[in-house]
């Protein structure tokens, strides 16, 4: 063979290869967005990393803190092709729903409050919200948003006398042009210490529905404020799939979040006649904690899921808001799905107006329609 023939022949053996060659792309807080996302030259945020990556490639997130939402804009194409999202190795990636408030002036007796134009909020004001959705049965009053102090959460108040006898409370009004935050901070000056609150109603989901073979790795998921997750309508949550398929969601953290922490639940523009659609995901080795709703929940989503290896503790902890949703694990219309080896613990409930208990408080709850579940392995206790 000629040389020439020689070297056409192992170009063309080769090219495809390199055509779908993997990428990695970068992102840290010493980056800027307009940068290549190449490792010495690293995006800002996750959100620019999540419109530029392809199929096959792996956005590493190097430590610190980052306040956005991350909307991932397309999947991958199979197994071999996935979209990884991943915490970079032995680096804490912190993602939060909730923003950093000063400016806050006393009131007394350990109560501040503080003023913010609704423009702050954009398009969602979770304190202009309140919690709404079918089977929610008491605690309605209860607003999307939270207020925390050096990352404890305040506890909501009705009425803004009551902030005033009880340190470590807050509670909120809304007018056409300003929201009105009032807390109790106690002895502390929250103008010194660090007070966030909730504004994103998610941290990480598509608004794109049945997006496929993503994988989301080692983050810690912290202050969505999303609405109660009813599984007749479409369901919100911290980290979710938006009724995709073949997701792997693995060794993260998520707390403090207002409902749901993983949500695989109810989408718009799904055929849910279709089954194989979606579901196939892996939910596995997390620790899920604080969440007012559930830790996992879903309607149809769950189908052929493995939700396995996870610790979920402490759901509905403050008891302000619940029904007949609330628990750790919590499935509709799902099909040949296994939930394995988690441990769960501390799901609490509230007695109803007749002192009867009931309403909601369980630490695996496979409701309506589920089919060909296998459940073995957990060990739930104190609930």
């Amino acid at each position: 063979m000629k040389k020439r023939e020689l070297l056409l022949a192992i170009t063309i053996l080769i090219l495809p290869g390199l055509l779908l060659a993997s990428a990695e792309i970068h992102v840290s807080k010493n980056g800027k967005d307009s940068n290549s996302g190449g490792k010495q030259d690293p995006y800002l945020t996750i959100s620019k990393a999540a419109s530029a990556v392809q199929p096959g490639d792996t956005v590493i997130v190097h430590g610190g803190t980052y306040r956005e939402w991350v909307k991932p804009l397309r999947g991958g194409t199979g197994e071999e092709s996935r979209i990884t999202y991943r915490a970079a190795k032995g680096e804490k990636v912190v993602i939060k729903g909730s923003e950093i408030i000063k400016g806050w002036k006393q009131v007394g007796g350990g109560v501040w409050k503080v003023e913010l134009a609704n423009s702050f909020f954009g398009d969602y004001n979770p304190y202009a919200l309140i919690l709404t959705g079918d089977w929610l049965a008491y605690g309605k009053w209860h607003h999307r948003g939270d207020v925390y102090l050096n990352g404890k959460a305040f506890l909501e108040m009705q009425k803004e006398e009551e902030v005033g006898q009880t340190s470590g409370s807050w509670f909120c009004r809304t007018d056409e042009k300003t929201t009105t935050i009032v807390a109790n901070f106690g002895k502390g000056d929250p103008n010194k210490e660090t007070v966030e609150i909730n504004v994103r109603g998610g941290l990480f989901m598509p608004e794109i529905t049945g997006l496929k073979y993503i994988t989301i790795d080692g983050f810690h998921f912290l202050h969505a404020a999303s609405n109660w997750a009813a599984p007749n309508r479409f369901q919100p949550g911290a980290v979710g799939t938006w009724m995709g398929k073949c997701w792997v969601i693995q060794n993260c953290t998520i707390t403090d979040c207002r409902c749901v922490g993983i949500i695989l639940g109810k989408a718009p523009g799904i055929d849910f006649s279709d089954i194989d659609a979606y579901g196939d995901h892996i939910i596995r080795n997390n620790i899920i904690r604080r969440c007012g709703q559930s830790g996992i929940a879903g309607y149809k989503g769950a189908t052929r899921s493995l939700i396995e290896g996870n610790l979920i503790e402490d759901t509905n902890y403050r008891s302000e808001f619940g029904g007949q949703e609330t628990a750790a694990i919590k499935f509709h219309y799902s099909v040949d799905t296994i939930i394995k080896n988690n441990l769960i613990r501390r799901v609490n409930e509230k007695k109803d107006n007749h002192g009867a208990d009931g309403i909601g408080g369980f630490g695996i709850w496979i409701d309506a329609n589920n089919q060909s579940f296998r459940v073995t392995g957990n060990i739930v206790y104190d609930t």
